[in-house]
């Protein structure tokens, strides 16, 4: 009969603590006043733009990857340009 295996974590996986800080601190800033009223795609090029991953960045901001990356592949659509009419 095969033994269960522990609940507790192996001591032969290290724990890559940089990448827990460097993801704690990414929430922090996109949390901050200054990019809390940006767009996701906004946020996520900002995040990307310091170093993290497309798949990082979504976890970060509570996305997935495959959003990110069809969202990011979108051109910007430019508001109220077609909402101004000639009068001729």
């Amino acid at each position: 009969m095969p033994k269960a295996k522990k609940g507790t974590q192996s001591t032969d996986a290290a724990t890559d603590w940089t990448e827990v800080i460097a993801k704690a601190l990414a929430y922090l800033v996109v949390s901050s006043p200054g990019l809390k009223e940006k767009k996701v795609t906004e946020k996520a090029t900002f995040l990307m733009g310091l170093g993290l991953a497309r798949r990082d960045a979504a976890s970060v901001l509570g996305s997935t990857d495959d959003s990110l990356r069809v969202n990011l592949g979108k051109k910007p659509t430019r508001r109220g340009a077609s909402r101004t009419h000639k009068n001729t």
